[in-house]
């Protein structure tokens, strides 16, 4: 993360953006330790039974 991060910086970048799945909950908790937060949501990009399941796309977003 911190490569990243730094890399992003280098060129300049307003914000790092990533994606991950609502039911996994070890990324949310690694990505928000690393200072990202919920930006937006997709209800449509898995399969119609995936909300069902808890299986929604979020995205996360950190300001450089």
């Amino acid at each position: 993360m911190h490569t990243i991060t730094e890399a992003a910086r280098s060129f300049e970048t307003r914000m790092l953006v990533l994606e991950t799945q609502s039911c996994n909950e070890n990324a949310i908790v690694f990505y928000r330790k690393n200072g990202f937060d919920m930006i937006g949501f997709d209800l449509y990009s898995y399969s119609n039974t995936d909300p069902e399941r808890h299986e929604v796309r979020i995205e996360m977003g950190r300001k450089q």
